[in-house]
């Protein structure tokens, strides 16, 4: 188990918070299941920054209105990486930047609260 760990702490790998658009694009094309991971990963700490940002139960909803991120929960994993892909395609100047921050564009442009 030890041994185990020590390899996947000495494994290179790209960091989330250094992954820009092309990197992320290529992640998608080589792993499916850690394309899903990292999305996740962004929701998750949407809907955590969420609940700590206010108190009410919009958190419920998955809505942030100070981001303008209003995220049904009928939207499925599929649905929100084929939006994350979207975006990626349509907007190839911007794949320089930040992944975290193109996924926060895409589920924007996709999901505005109204």
């Amino acid at each position: 188990m030890v041994l185990a760990l020590v390899g996947v702490l000495a494994t290179p790998r790209l960091a989330a918070a250094d992954m820009n658009g092309n990197q992320f694009l290529d992640l998608c094309k080589n792993s499916e299941l850690a394309c899903y991971t990292y999305l996740q990963g962004w929701i998750d700490a949407f809907v955590v920054t969420t609940m700590y940002m206010k108190d009410n139960d919009d958190v419920k909803k998955w809505n942030n209105h100070l981001i303008n991120v209003c995220l049904s929960s009928e939207v499925n994993q599929t649905q929100k990486k084929m939006v994350l892909l979207k975006f990626l395609r349509d907007h190839p100047e911007m794949l320089h930047e930040s992944s975290a921050l193109l996924t926060y564009f895409a589920m924007k442009d996709a999901f505005p609260c109204r």
